[in-house]
């Protein structure tokens, strides 16, 4: 298996060092609601604990749906695999992994996914003195 490809926009951020023309890339719209198929009890709680968050970083939209369930259902799976004292499997330990990755949802994963940035404004704006002298 080879190495992943590259977002465009991250092709953007580095100049586009191939000079190649950059592919147009996929806009779904931000919102996602879980599959109809997803009816386990701790596979929707996983979903109802993780969901919120990843939605307020802008992550998961409309197409991601059947991914992210296929996710929690993997989650439900290990944590009652741990809650009957026997080890997980080491298969769905890496399906899992792959998962938190592509939803960047590990520290080295965050620096790949391109999610909404919280705007940082200066609390104390209103008080600095411009850089010529006076407040104005």
């Amino acid at each position: 298996m080879g190495r992943p490809r590259k977002p465009t926009a991250l092709k953007v951020l580095h100049g586009n060092p191939g000079k190649r023309a950059l592919p147009p890339e996929v806009k779904p719209a931000p919102g996602c609601v879980p599959p109809p198929w997803l009816t386990a009890p701790l596979a929707r709680a996983e979903w109802e604990r993780i969901a919120p968050r990843l939605l307020q970083l802008g992550i998961l939209t409309e197409i991601d749906g059947e991914a992210f369930g296929l996710m929690c259902g993997h989650l439900a799976d290990a944590g009652e695999q741990m809650r009957m004292g026997r080890p997980v499997d080491p298969r769905l330990t890496s399906e899992i992994r792959q998962f938190l990755s592509q939803f960047g949802m590990t520290p080295a994963a965050r620096s790949k996914v391109a999610g909404k940035v919280e705007d940082e404004t200066d609390p104390f704006a209103q008080w600095r003195v411009p850089s010529g002298g006076k407040k104005g």
